[in-house]
C-alpha cells in the first residue's frame, strides 16, 4: 500500500516535468522526469519481489519475468 501512495504523485510529477520539458523545449525536464519513472519502477520492483514468496506456478513465473524487466529497464536507464 505504502508504494501505492507514493506511485501517483510520482507519475503526476514526471508527466509535468515531461509537459514542462516539451512546451520549453528544455530537455533537463525529459532527464527528470525519466529518472522519477526509474524510481516509480524501482517501487513496484521491490513490490513486487515481496510478493514473489507468496505465490506458486504460473503466478510466479509471470512475478518473475515481470522483475526480470524492471531490472533490465533500471539497468538500461
Amino acid at each position: 500500500m505504502n508504494a501505492a501512495w507514493l506511485l501517483v504523485p510520482l507519475i503526476l510529477i514526471a508527466e509535468c516535468f515531461s509537459w514542462y520539458a516539451v512546451l520549453t523545449k528544455n530537455y533537463l525536464g525529459n532527464a527528470i522526469e525519466n529518472s522519477i519513472w526509474a524510481v516509480a519502477f524501482l517501487a513496484v520492483g521491490i513490490g513486487l519481489c515481496r510478493l514473489l514468496p507468496e505465490f506458486n506456478g504460473p503466478v510466479r513465473v509471470v512475478l518473475a519475468i515481470a522483475i526480470s524487466g524492471i531490472a533490465a529497464y533500471l539497468a538500461f536507464s
